[in-house]
């Protein structure tokens, strides 16, 4: 019996703030002949209006209108060029990200003190819950998301400004942390819209959610199981260098 994988993704990371890189591997077509069946972009989040929910954020005749208008259309046409070629297709975000007009905005009801997007505001919940519904009704095509949370790259969306999601400190705050959003995201992303959700445990650390064994059971055996709920983990303890050892989760 032949056994295929599942999931056999191919993303290109250009550098963040620099020119797209120039090569095949952004092909979709050359990805379906060398038996990729997924291909995975960036920043899907950042094309979203958010008209329905508030149409002051970009108002017609504003540059961040028209930068919108000019990034959707590159998000619809990979998204298009992929599903032409067979391919399922993947988005790679950062939370939390917003319109910096929104942030503006709403800053009273969505960050704390020092000024970060918060996750246990209701407010910043309903704005993402309002993102995940324009995302996947506006690209339908979409078949899931791959999500972190530690590092927000803005370099290239000059009209979009954000931070972790969660806030490294107290480990117990931590979990309880990863515990909500996990489950949030679980519930919008997977039960709501019926999407694929691939949460990476990213950061650099040998005694967080990544790399320790009892961290990551803490999280996760709190988390109600989904067909559609993966999680994505490193091989390696910390980082992709060779000297560092296999990680144990």
């Amino acid at each position: 019996m032949v056994h295929t994988m599942e999931f056999i993704m191919d993303m290109v990371h250009h550098n963040p703030g620099e020119a797209p890189f120039s090569t095949a591997f952004l092909n979709p077509e050359k990805l379906a002949k060398y038996g990729y069946n997924a291909q995975v972009f960036k920043h899907i989040n950042t094309a979203i209006t958010f008209e329905n929910y508030d149409p002051e954020i970009f108002p017609e005749g504003s540059a961040e209108k028209a930068w919108m208008d000019d990034f959707s259309k590159g998000i619809a046409e990979e998204i298009r060029k992929a599903k032409q070629a067979g391919l399922k297709v993947y988005y790679h975000i950062d939370l939390f990200v917003l319109p910096k007009r929104m942030v503006e905005k709403y800053k009273e009801e969505i960050c704390n003190a020092d000024g970060k997007i918060d996750l246990n505001k209701e407010k910043t919940l309903e704005i993402h819950r309002a993102m995940f519904d324009e995302l996947f009704t506006r690209f339908s095509d979409v078949d899931g998301l791959i999500i972190r949370v530690g590092e927000t790259y803005l370099h290239d969306t000059p009209y979009h400004t954000g931070n972790g999601a969660v806030a490294y400190g107290d480990k117990s705050a931590e979990k309880d942390a990863f515990v909500f959003l996990i489950n949030f995201l679980r519930d919008e992303v997977c039960q709501k819209h019926g999407r694929y959700l691939f949460f990476r445990t990213w950061d650099c650390f040998p005694d967080r959610f990544h790399a320790d064994k009892n961290y990551y059971l803490d999280v996760t055996d709190r988390i109600e199981p989904h067909e559609k709920l993966i999680f994505s983990i490193k091989h390696t303890a910390l980082d992709f260098w060779r000297r560092v050892r296999f990680n144990d989760c």
